[in-house]
């Protein structure tokens, strides 16, 4: 996901594309992370979600790689959960009897 992440940065260098690129890179982002059990739209990785959306909306600071970043932040937050042994809340429905 790190390289699809620096493909849109460079992609999002283009004035008027990057706003195109960056809302199709955050659908990308996050259902890679529902395909991978983690959910796009709580706490941490919401507003790191946001936060980079924000920024590829502002013209020149739009230059900063913002995905990548916010890529690189999100799979650090779920790795070192896992290690932690937090549940992050998942989209799975519980299935009760």
């Amino acid at each position: 996901m790190i390289l699809v992440a620096i493909v849109f940065a460079f992609i999002s260098i283009i004035p008027l594309i990057n706003l195109i690129s960056g809302f199709i890179y955050f659908l990308t982002l996050n259902f890679w992370l529902l395909l991978n059990g983690v959910n796009p739209f709580s706490g941490k990785t919401l507003v790191t979600n946001i936060t980079a959306m924000i920024v590829e909306f502002i013209p020149f600071v739009s230059w900063l790689p913002a995905e990548v970043i916010a890529t690189i932040a999100i799979i650090i937050m779920v790795k070192s959960q896992d290690k932690l042994g937090v549940k992050m809340p998942a989209l799975k429905p519980k299935l009760t009897k």
